[in-house]
């Protein structure tokens, strides 16, 4: 006997909140509005010619000062091997910026494939396997104020060792599952694992031999994983309901988060609806989700409250995100040959 949605979701939810703590590397509270930062196998994951992604993030305001830009464009180009197979391609691209006056910058940017195979000859079921391979720069700017500017081993210092910057080469894969929950493909569930930073390059800044002794810095950057699950579960033809979490695992830290977005359709003929929501990031920030979608164009904005214990030094203020998504759907006109009637005689 099949489970139902109810079940899927208790199940989920139990096994994905039973870890705990936090997580290092970038993350957004609308995970699924930054596909190509979550899981190399969404790569192509829609229904459409390209997809467009932006997000925007400032999280800390009030000290640490993080901005966090991300773009994605991704597009399913090619049949696979099977009749309802196909293989797609995408490029995606974020900075991470801590603090103004003294920044310590990261960029990253990745080209990347899926192939997206067909459990069932309907379309309901399938699995998908992505990577990405690209660059990251890391780079700190200014002197660092709780730091000896003299030491040859930390960025920016006078001591000979300023290498303040550190280029490397980085690889990512990813798998997916997604499964159609009724015979109309109304509700779906998607279950996906990604691996970050497979092949852990030292990312150290400074430590470059500038002093007696002085060896190459060694700060190897820990793989990340991102295990994500998330429904689509209708309430009629007006209403929709979005429940969703994500897990981030780097170092032996952990971060979760949670989150029920309902999408309401106001307007049938102009296809426009209005998305709220709520959410949870364990033992850190709640947080809140306003939105809209009119036809194929998504526009969302996130708030975190911050929970955690540096409440006091942030005055309360957590993050703000931004998130759009845009799929174009470009179809060639069928060619309909004329039809040329005989008259009788």
């Amino acid at each position: 006997m099949p489970m139902s949605s109810k079940t899927y979701l208790f199940a989920l939810t139990g096994l994905l909140f039973s870890l705990t703590a936090r997580a290092q590397d970038i993350h957004f509270t609308m995970f699924d509005m930054s596909p190509l930062t979550l899981n190399p196998a969404l790569i192509g994951d829609f229904h459409g010619t390209f997809r467009i992604t932006g997000n925007y993030r400032i999280q800390w305001p009030t000290i640490a000062k993080y901005k966090t830009p991300a773009f994605g464009i991704d597009a399913p180009l090619f049949r696979g091997l099977g009749k309802n197979d196909w293989i797609s391609f995408g490029l995606a691209a974020y900075q991470d910026k801590a603090g103004d006056e003294f920044g310590l910058k990261k960029t990253s940017g990745w080209i990347g494939g899926s192939y997206h195979l067909a459990l069932k000859k309907d379309g309901s079921s399938l699995i998908s396997i992505g990577v990405q391979s690209g660059g990251t720069s890391r780079s700190f700017d200014g002197i660092p104020r709780f730091q000896d500017p003299s030491d040859p081993a930390f960025p920016g210092s006078s001591g000979g060792g300023n290498d303040n910057k550190r280029t490397f080469a980085d690889i990512n894969a990813g798998l997916l599952f997604r499964n159609a929950l009724n015979k109309e493909k109304t509700s779906w569930l998607n279950m996906g694992l990604s691996l970050y930073h497979l092949s852990q390059p030292n990312s150290a800044l400074g430590g470059g031999g500038g002093g007696t002794g002085q060896t190459p810095g060694q700060d190897k950057q820990n793989v990340l994983i991102n295990a994500h699950a998330q429904m689509i579960i209708p309430r009629g033809d007006l209403l929709q309901f979005v429940p969703g979490v994500v897990l981030h695992s780097a170092g032996g830290n952990f971060e979760v988060a949670g989150q029920l977005k309902g999408e309401m359709l106001i307007n049938r003929e102009k296809d426009f609806s209005v998305i709220g929501g709520l959410g949870y990031r364990v033992s850190d920030a709640a947080f809140a989700i306003f939105g809209a979608r009119f036809k194929d164009l998504k526009v969302a904005l996130a708030y975190d409250f911050n929970i955690s214990g540096a409440t006091s030094s942030t005055s309360g203020i957590g993050g703000y995100e931004l998130g759009v998504s845009y799929i174009a759907k470009i179809y060639k006109k069928p060619v309909v040959k004329p039809v040329i009637f005989c008259p009788r005689f």
